[in-house]
């Protein structure tokens, strides 16, 4: 797909599975030599969290763990770095909201990542693994702030694979007049790479 960006999560890091800096060994495998490892969990043998990967430079990275409620869920984390391209500037970020059937820690999580990009200086995409259906309470909840990429109820599902049944994979952007979205689609045809489908959109900046 030769993007520009790519957001990733469930990344290990020096564990018994990938005993190495896998985001480091990921940016050398795809050519995508800029890359920023946002921490989420410490295991008892290296680490977990998302990762972005780009080829272009990575400024002004930051990452936050999320909380999460009374349910058990695991930290989570999201992570954003500044972009130039072709003498535009945009922040890029990745996240990966809790899994449990309650909304409860997602809508916990959600009120903190828009707390930290609400005061950016430049507009923002976000790719995730969310978690959330279009019908669920946490996607409006996004969308105070930030806007699909696709008609909500109409979104290509994403999982599982090989035969989705739903999406909780989303890319989105804020604010609404920024970004003109050329393209977005899940690709099917990645039915071995993950438990999940890969979306990739085609933004373009004001």
């Amino acid at each position: 797909m030769d993007p520009d960006v790519v957001s990733l999560q469930e990344v290990e890091r020096n564990t018994a599975i990938n005993p190495m800096d896998f985001p480091k060994e990921l940016a050398a495998l795809t050519g995508m030599k800029y890359y920023y490892f946002a921490h989420a969990l410490t295991l008892k043998q290296g680490d977990y969290g998302n990762v972005i990967l780009s080829k272009y430079p990575l400024q002004d990275t930051q990452s936050f763990h999320l909380s999460v409620a009374d349910d058990g869920d695991d930290i989570r984390s999201l992570g954003y770095a500044r972009i130039e391209k072709e003498g535009k500037e945009f922040y890029f970020a990745t996240t990966h909201l809790g899994y449990k059937v309650n909304d409860a820690t997602r809508l916990k999580q959600v009120g903190e990542i828009l707390s930290h990009v609400k005061d950016l200086k430049k507009p923002i995409i976000l790719g995730g693994d969310l978690n959330s259906r279009p019908n669920s309470q946490t996607m409006p909840a996004l969308q105070k702030w930030f806007t699909l990429a696709c008609e909500a109820n109409a979104c290509e599902w994403t999982v599982p694979v090989p035969k989705p049944t739903y999406t909780c994979d989303w890319i989105i952007y804020a604010p609404n007049q920024a970004f003109d979205v050329k393209d977005y689609a899940v690709q099917f045809w990645a039915d071995k790479e993950s438990d999940h489908f890969p979306v990739v959109g085609t933004f373009v900046l004001k």
